[in-house]
Parts: C-alpha cells; structure tokens; sequence
C-alpha cells in the first residue's frame, strides 16, 4: 500500500506538471491522474535484462582481446569491478544505454578519451612553490632577505632599545636600498621609430574603416602589390584579409587604379582557386583509417606542396628582385594557371567522393579514370598527365592483392577490398575450383570491385584458382614469402609509354595490366 500511496502522488505531481493544472483550477484534473496511474500500473515494459547486459559486456571485452586492444580490455575489467562496488539497482539500464550508443567502439575507443573525464586540476598545477611566490611578490632578487640575523645575550629593555633603534636606522636606509624590477624596467623603448612607422603605413590599409568623413560607404584602395601578396598568401591556405573563407573576396576593397567590374571580374578568379584549393585542403587535413584512401590523401598533399613551392618561388622572386621586376596580377594568373587548371579537376572528384557518401570502396579510382580519359579525349595533355599519374599511385594499393592472388594463389588475411573471398572452411578436393573461392559481391549483387577492372576480373579470379590448384597437384614452386612480389610497382611511364600519347587510356590500362599481371601465362613453374 506504501508504494500504491507513493506512487499515487508521483503520478499526481507529473500530471500537474505536465498540464500546468492543479484539483483547484482544473475539474477533470482527478481522471486525468486516474488514467495516467491506470496506464502505469499496467504497462507491459519490463526492466532491462541485467544477464544480457553482462554478457554483452563480455563480448566487448573479448573482441578487444581478440583485435590486440588489451588494454583498454584492462580498462573496460578494472571499470566493471570499481562499478560492483557502488550498489545501485539502475547499473543494467545505464550500461545498456552505453552499449546502445557506442559506435563501433573495437575501432573507435581510444584510452586516451578517459582523461576528458577527469575533472578538477592535477595535483601539480595545486602544488604551491616558494619560487611562484617570490617572482608574484618581487623578493626574488632581494638579496639582504636572506642574511642571517645576529642575537646578543642583553637584557629585555637593552633588546628594546636595540630594536627601536635598528628600526630607525633601517628606516633611513630603506631610501638607499634597490628595489626589485617594478613595471617601468620592462619597457622596451623602440630604436628605429622610422621602420615601425613604415610598417604601420604599410599595414593601415587592413584597418582603415570603408566609410568617409560624411559617413558615406567607400571602397578601401590598395596596390597591387599588396593584392598580389594576398592572393598568394591566400592560395597556400593562409588566413588573410583581402579574402575570408573558402576564398571569397572581401568587397571592402578595391584595386587603386581599376574600375570595381574589372578588379571584381580578376579577384573572382583567384576566389575559385581559394575555393577548390580548399577542398583539398580540408581533405588532406581530416584523419583517414583506410590505406587506400590515405594513398589517396598522400598524392594530393604532393600536389598541394608542389603549388606551395611555385607560390613560393614567386614570393622570392618578388620580395628579394635580382632585376627590375613588374607587379602584375595578370601576369601571375597566366603563370599559376597551368598548375592550377589539373588541381581543379582533382577538387572536383574530391568534391564528388565528399557529397554523396557511401558510394563504393573504389569510387574514387572510377573517377579518377573516368576524368583522365575524358581529358584525354579533350585533348588537356596536362590534366590527362596529371590524373594519370595519381591513379597509377593509387592504384598500385590494389594491385598488390591482385598479383600475390595470381602469383602465389594466396590472400591478404583479413583483406576486405579484393574482389575474390574464401570459404570459411576447407572443402573436400573435389570441389576446390567451384567452391572454395568465391567472387565477393555487394549487396546489390554487383562485383565487389572497380568498373574498369570487371572485364578482366573472370581471368583475375581463374588464374589465382589455377596456382591453387597446381600446388594440390604438387607442380608449383613458390616463389617466396607471400608478402614477397616479383613484379615491379605500376608506373606511368610503363603505362603510356611515349609515342602511344593517342592510344586510349583504357586500353593502355588494359595492356599493361595484362603484361603486369601475366593474365596470358598459365604454365606452371618447372620443379
């Protein structure tokens, strides 16, 4: 009856709560507790099972163990046996609500996390020293603090004396004793007032407000050469203030000696350079944990050092001139763009991979050849150079998966990516070739693999299955360790060797792969 009563008034205080009502102001108050107590006592939930919630704990720890995380499976024993000394009835729904949350956390929990719960300073920033002291209060360097005082054997009234007049005789001391450094020692006087009123001449301009004496909007003129300084700041990823984020222009400003549609048509140029600059830029900043992507990440942070250093090169040439040299930002455009217009077209597969996510491991590598060919074709030497060359890059990743399979019948253990998968049990000889190798598809039912690499992928997957075979039959000899590849990496100039500059680029792919790989040999190696 106690808990019927409690309950009752529980029920009784969440309704008024909730409705803002009390059984003065509200008539039907009563029935709306009834009902909201009726619903209550009968509601079909039952509490979380604390077995269950044990067992998952289990599973988490030992999949910790399993992936080599011992210790934060260390950690995760040490929490559970601190928790079962805090008894609590609510401890299997608060971990339930834990595990429910978590996000994969065999790969995303981090020991270190465990710091961000401590709270409260460290003992060592409490930790009070005579030093701190001694420079907050100025005596560091007071030397007479520390000398020793001297006691004669007088009387009582002689120490009084004694003192009194040691206090007089330090008092008209005190004038002639140096003090410690006060505010005015750290005053730094500037030399060459010249210079720092050049450079703040030079600098106004950042400050200088948009609007006249009348209050007027106006543009702020600057040189040209300041906006050649900031346009090169700007495209190394630098904060400045002619350009604010992602590159757009500022339209406080504008060039001295150019009408607002010209110096706006210019900057505008070099704003969508900023632009996509940037997305490379915040991709090559963001932690990856797949290796192809990081081979990915790692070519375009090549290319971004490569721009950096032209950027670099003209900034010398600039501030230290070996000859008479013309500020123009024409002609920095016509010399950036040629390094610029290739970096564009890998921003724009970034951008691709970025908006629309969860499109396939492989995504990338389709887009990168899908734009090389099209550059080709469109006859841009340069950007077909330039994408080729990356996805030859990352496509040696792939490629190793591929020749260990064809040259050794062997796969990478744990290897998520290649398309040919393995039986989780051994299958009797007889079925080897049908069933112990597998095409691993999506769940769409398409292959597990990149689309210009389908059509050689029946051939692929033969040729791995006929060295696994030939060793059953004991007529191969490996040819080492299975992390061993005789074949060289890919390259692009073995790829599109000079001479075959109008052969297309899928069929130079194709050639080379089937050179590379061997796809044409099926003889076993002589014991």
């Amino acid at each position: 009856m106690a808990i019927a009563a409690r309950l009752g008034a529980l029920t009784g205080e969440l309704v008024e709560a909730v409705t803002s009502s009390s059984t003065e102001t509200n008539p039907r108050f009563k029935a709306q507790r009834d009902a909201a107590l009726q619903r209550l006592k009968s509601h079909p939930y039952l509490r979380t099972n604390q077995f269950e919630v044990e067992h998952q704990l289990d599973g988490l720890e030992e999949r910790f163990r399993v992936n080599g995380r011992d210790a934060l499976a260390d950690a995760l024993v040490e929490r559970r046996e601190q928790l079962r000394q805090i008894h609590s009835n609510f401890h299997p729904e608060v971990l339930y609500l834990i595990l429910e949350l978590s996000d994969q956390p065999t790969y995303y929990s981090k020991l270190s996390d465990l710091d961000a719960l401590k709270t409260g300073p460290s003992d060592s920033e409490l930790e009070l020293r005579w030093e701190d002291i001694a420079k907050e209060d100025g005596w560091e360097d007071d030397a007479s603090m520390w000398k020793t005082i001297k006691y004669t054997d007088s009387s009582d009234d002689e120490l009084y004396e004694d003192d009194s007049k040691s206090e007089s005789e330090a008092s008209t001391d005190l004038s002639e004793v140096p003090l410690g450094r006060t505010a005015e020692d750290l005053i730094v006087n500037p030399e060459d007032m010249t210079k720092l009123h050049e450079i703040r001449g030079a600098q106004g301009w950042r400050t200088e407000k948009p609007t006249d004496a009348s209050g007027h909007a106006r543009k702020v003129p600057v040189t040209e050469f300041q906006i050649v300084r900031e346009v090169l700041f700007m495209l190394q990823g630098l904060d400045t203030t002619l350009f604010g984020p992602n590159g757009t222009v500022n339209p406080a400003f504008q060039m001295a000696h150019l009408k607002w549609d010209t110096h706006k048509a210019l900057l505008s140029y070099f704003s969508e350079a900023g632009r996509q600059l940037g997305i490379l830029r915040d991709f090559v900043s963001k932690s990856q944990r797949a290796s192809h992507i990081q081979v990915l990440q790692d070519t375009v942070a090549k290319r971004l050092d490569d721009l950096d250093r032209k950027s670099t090169g003209i900034e010398s040439r600039l501030v230290a001139p070996e000859n008479n040299v013309v500020v123009s930002l024409l002609s920095i455009k016509g010399e950036l763009a040629t390094s610029l217009e290739p970096l564009y077209s890998l921003s724009n597969i970034i951008a691709q991979i970025q908006n629309v996510p969860n499109q396939g491991t492989f995504r990338y590598l389709e887009l990168l050849f899908d734009d090389a060919s099209m550059a080709q074709l469109s006859g841009k030497l340069d950007v077909y150079e330039f994408l080729a060359r990356i996805f030859v890059e990352c496509f040696n990743v792939y490629l190793r998966p591929i020749r260990l399979w064809m040259e050794e019948g062997k796969l990478i253990p744990g290897d998520k990516i290649f398309f040919v998968s393995q039986a989780p049990s051994q299958v009797s000889p007889s079925k080897i070739w049908r069933e112990q190798f597998r095409l691993r598809r999506t769940a769409d039912g398409k292959l597990h693999a990149p689309s210009f690499l389908q059509p050689a992928a029946a051939k692929i997957f033969n040729a791995g299955k006929n060295i696994v075979i030939l060793k059953r039959l004991g007529r191969w000899i490996s040819s080492g360790s299975e992390w061993t590849i005789q074949e060289p990496p890919l390259h692009y100039d073995t790829l599109c060797p000079k001479g075959l500059e109008l052969a297309p680029f899928s069929e130079l792919f194709d050639a080379a792969l089937m050179h590379g790989s061997r796809l044409n040999t099926t003889h076993p190696r002589p014991r």
